[in-house]
């Protein structure tokens, strides 16, 4: 929903500044739970792709992201081929090897220096980053596992959701009066004008 409103916000003429601050976000802790939150990202954001409601022209960089986050399947069979059995490869093919691959690892590596600071520790910076990058093939294989998640069996009816916090958070959304996470209506305004 954050994709979609931008994107509705920028075609109304809403704009936007970056706000210099820094927040740690808490991932979720299972590959399972990781893999259905790839799946409902990748399904969301084709929805957002396909909307007739946004002009092209606003959606086309991020279909050119799903293109490639799409392919990755086709990607990770062609590589498997490829180590299996020993042929000449083209090079349209190896173009496309290194372009689908190095949008993951680009998203990641990008991802990590907006977490992590030189400030925070210089070694523990490269530690991180060495984790990062040797954990990448393992990342990968998670991102796959949500993507044919999300193409065979995209999220239709609500969502997988992931407690992050035990069951204080349960608690907290109960004692408050607040509905249940799997709204199925949301209306977004913005000084007055509808965002639907």
């Amino acid at each position: 929903e954050d994709a979609y409103f931008a994107l509705v916000a920028q075609v109304k003429g809403v704009k936007f500044s970056w706000i210099d601050s820094f927040m740690y976000e808490q991932s979720p802790f299972s590959c399972n739970d990781f893999m259905h939150q790839r799946c409902r990202w990748f399904a969301g954001l084709w929805l957002i792709v396909l909307s007739r409601r946004i002009p092209f022209i606003n959606r086309a960089v991020l279909f050119f992201f799903m293109a490639t986050w799409a392919a990755t399947p086709l990607i990770w069979l062609a590589m498997t081929l490829c180590m299996c059995v020993a042929s000449d490869v083209p090079f349209w093919f190896r173009g496309a090897i290194g372009l689908i691959s190095g949008m993951s690892t680009w998203g990641y590596v990008l991802g990590f220096f907006f977490t992590f600071r030189p400030s925070d520790g210089f070694m523990r910076l490269l530690v991180l980053f060495g984790l990062q990058l040797a954990l990448q093939p393992l990342y990968a294989a998670m991102e796959l596992s949500g993507v044919i998640l999300g193409i065979f069996k995209p999220p239709t009816q609500g969502f997988h959701i992931v407690q992050k916090e035990g069951s204080n958070v349960m608690k907290t959304l109960q004692a408050s009066g607040e509905p249940s996470a799997s709204r199925s209506n949301s209306l977004a305004r913005l000084n007055g004008t509808e965002l639907v």
